[in-house]
Formats: structure tokens, sequence, C-alpha cells
């Protein structure tokens, strides 16, 4: 993988760093809420704690401008996945699980 687009730490982990222009409060806010997530990867709900539930609601039509290829074609409409808040800091750390088999992903302020 270029080093451009992201890094792979070891096999299954990869890292994407990127600096996000603006205030940190409106960052964490396009990652927490829902409305705002939407706009740019996933809408659905959101937990606050760590083991809190929440649902990733993902709808390639609606973000893409770019048809959604024939191999995913059980994903027209949307799809809806569970997630589990793994940690959570507010402004600093956002990690959560359930998107894959074993999967976390995080967001980290560096």
């Amino acid at each position: 993988m270029k080093e451009e687009f992201g890094t792979q730490l070891e096999s299954g982990a990869l890292r994407f760093v990127r600096d996000l222009p603006g205030p940190i409060e409106r960052v964490w806010a396009y990652l927490v809420d829902p409305g705002k997530r939407g706009e740019w990867f996933c809408g659905g709900t959101m937990g606050h704690a760590p083991g809190d539930e929440f649902t990733m609601a993902f709808d390639h039509d609606r973000l893409s401008h770019e048809r959604l290829p024939e191999a995913h074609a059980e994903m027209r409409g949307g799809i809806k996945m569970p997630g589990r808040v793994a940690a959570i800091e507010p402004a600093r750390l956002l990690a959560f699980e359930g998107i894959g088999e074993d999967a976390e992903v995080r967001f980290e302020r560096r």
C-alpha cells in the first residue's frame, strides 16, 4: 500500500493519518453525531460510553457519485451494521468494534 494512502502496521492492521481542517470540536461532532457522520461515512445511532451498542447505517448510493459495483449489489439501498463503543474520550479518542469480524476502528487525535 502506498504510504500516501496509509500504512500497514501488521497483518490485518492499517493506519490512516489525516490532518483535518477546523477546530477539534467540529471534527469530534462529525464522528459522534450520527447526522453529521452520515454526511461522510455512516449514519445510524451512536453510543456515548464504553460498552454502548449502536448502529451504523451505510448507504453507498447516497454518499457516492459512482455506481455501486455489482459484486456488492446486496448493499443497494443501504445496510445497517451493529457496533459497540470500545473506548471514548471526547475530542481525543473514539474506538468501536463490531464492524466486521474481529475489527476495531479507532479515531485518535494526535
